[in-house]
């Protein structure tokens, strides 16, 4: 089953950009692809993701931060669309996972599939702790778009969207409401959230 990593990314990030690069390019699971949407005011900041040989293109960040990501979400979207992908992985770039993560998610996969990382930064591997997945479903208004995997058949239904104030995780969950799709919200793996330099340490996952 092919799976596309994709995320949104800028220079304010570069405190943890390279272990994020690092992190997308050393996933376990054999068929993924990685794509970023860079909302840099300098165009050059690409050249940083590139090197890496990962594919990935601008969104100039012009309006208000919910309109250009939201712009660039919609990118993504029609990447997995176009290109033939079956699952989307967003991931933040200040988000981290376990390496063997896909491997994890394909096991049994839902069509949403989405964790909690609004914490402070704690990583549980796979297999660390309970011996039983917690797959919990909850009716949810919304949560976070910065660690979910999404099925395309989701994606032609869900394109993502915003108006005024609000972003474009509250309508995602809300348009998931109006299908009739629950999520699945995974309390099994604990993201690790570096929402901020000095909440980085050394992750043990990527040494």
């Amino acid at each position: 089953m092919s799976i596309l990593i994709a995320g949104l990314t800028s220079d304010k990030k570069d405190y943890c950009l390279e272990i994020f690069l690092r992190q997308i390019t050393s996933f376990t699971y054999p068929n993924y692809d990685t794509f970023l949407v860079d909302n840099s005011k300098n165009p050059l900041h690409l050249d940083e993701i590139w090197k890496w040989g990962i594919d990935a293109t601008r969104v100039e960040p012009r309006g208000t931060a919910q309109e250009y990501l939201c712009e660039s979400q919609n990118i993504i979207r029609d990447k997995v669309l176009y290109e033939g992908y079956e699952w989307l992985f967003l991931l933040d770039s200040d988000v981290f996972m376990p390496l063997n993560i896909l491997d994890y998610l394909m096991v049994k996969p839902s069509s949403v599939h989405s964790f909690v990382y609004f914490i402070d930064p704690v990583l549980c591997e796979v297999g660390q702790g309970t011996n039983e997945t917690v797959r919990m479903e909850f009716d949810v208004n919304g949560t976070g778009l910065g660690c979910i995997l999404i099925h395309r058949d989701i994606l032609k239904e869900v394109s993502f969207r915003q108006e005024d104030d609000l972003y474009s995780d509250y309508f995602f969950f809300q348009d998931l409401k109006q299908l009739g799709v629950k999520p699945v919200i995974d309390t099994n793996i604990i993201p690790a959230h570096y929402r901020s330099e000095h909440l980085l340490t050394d992750l043990k996952i990527l040494q």
